[in-house]
């Protein structure tokens, strides 16, 4: 194979690997808090005084108190830490079977600001901004495992965002759109791709009895992006729209314990592929366990299955299958 063509596919592969992994974990990190979900609005109350009724009742009665409904104060700041460790039977997602599996420990770091929710249009919106750092690191537990030629930890990176969005409910649909950038980073701490990724979506629940939500989705998002140009590959040569519609099913098992089942696929059109038209089609199955211990403490355990195909010269067509375990801390203040 001439060199230019290898620079070109192993480029292609380990940018495509790492923008599939941080879509993926982040759709883990913002997903919706489970047991709020199926619970009744929380009433808040402030105590006011009663006016007299009658002159020096104070001093026979000493003071009274009323029990008035409020508003609860506002958490501005929230932090996150999550830690998510899966067995992955295609880690490069190489196309073929590679016969070797490894594990993948992802490392996440988030802070950030939130608004109070404000009446617009007849719905409630509120706004985010803040900042995430995720660390991907490979073969921790099944060692350092040569696949395809080359050792899996070579395919280690982090990643660092800052990230924006707007969310406005109304009833059982709500609508977000938002603004990331990305960079990220290799072992040997070069910046080797960042990209800017508007993103909007539309949703809709469906409440299906007392324990069970439907949830129907479409996400859409551009990202406009900028990778280590080898000999002749573009800069923007994973430029591309990508449309996704997905399933969600989530049953409250006990107060405390919830099951998700979920089906997506995702329709990709690259922009600005060297080689001409490049479209690629995703599809993923998911099953994800999770125990609150509280709203701030949540432990996951998750089954991901994924095939994608591809019209791109030279992209792989793949199969995986991650099992794993998650754990996430969140604090608002």
């Amino acid at each position: 194979m001439h060199l230019s063509r290898y620079f070109f596919f192993f480029a292609l592969l380990s940018v495509g690997q790492a923008q599939s992994l941080i879509d993926e974990s982040n759709a883990s990190l913002e997903a919706e808090d489970a047991p709020s979900v199926f619970e009744e609005e929380e009433e808040s109350y402030t105590l006011s005084q009663p006016p007299l009724l009658y002159p020096g009742e104070l001093e026979d009665l000493g003071p009274q108190y009323l029990l008035t409904q409020g508003t609860p104060a506002h958490d501005w700041l929230m932090a996150l830490l999550d830690l998510q460790w899966l067995h992955s039977t295609n880690p490069t997602q190489a196309e073929g079977d590679s016969g070797r599996s490894a594990d993948l420990r992802i490392l996440t770091a988030q802070f950030g600001l939130q608004t109070p929710d404000k009446a617009v249009a007849g719905g409630q919106l509120a706004a985010q901004l803040g900042m995430r750092y995720q660390q991907f690191e490979y073969g921790q537990l099944s060692g350092d495992v040569v696949i395809n030629g080359l050792a899996v930890s070579a395919s280690d990176f982090d990643g660092t965002s800052v990230f924006s969005e707007a969310k406005w409910t109304r009833g059982s649909w709500q609508a977000r759109a938002g603004l990331r950038w990305t960079t990220l980073n290799n072992d040997s701490g070069s910046d080797y791709y960042n990209e800017w990724v508007p993103s909007w979506a539309l949703s809709r629940h469906f409440s299906i009895g007392a324990n069970t939500r439907l949830t129907a989705a479409y996400d859409g998002a551009y990202y406009a992006t900028n990778g280590v140009s080898v000999l002749t590959i573009r800069d923007d040569f994973n430029d591309r729209f990508s449309n996704a519609l997905s399933l969600r099913l989530l049953y409250r098992l006990t107060s405390k314990c919830f099951v998700e089942p979920s089906a997506r696929i995702n329709y990709t059109v690259f922009t600005d592929d060297p080689n001409g038209d490049r479209e690629d089609t995703t599809a993923g199955l998911g099953l994800n366990l999770s125990y609150y211990f509280n709203h701030d403490a949540v432990l996951r355990l998750f089954a991901n299955y994924q095939e994608r195909r591809s019209t791109g010269l030279g992209i792989a067509d793949y199969e995986n299958l991650d099992l794993g375990l998650g754990g996430t801390l969140s604090f608002q203040f």
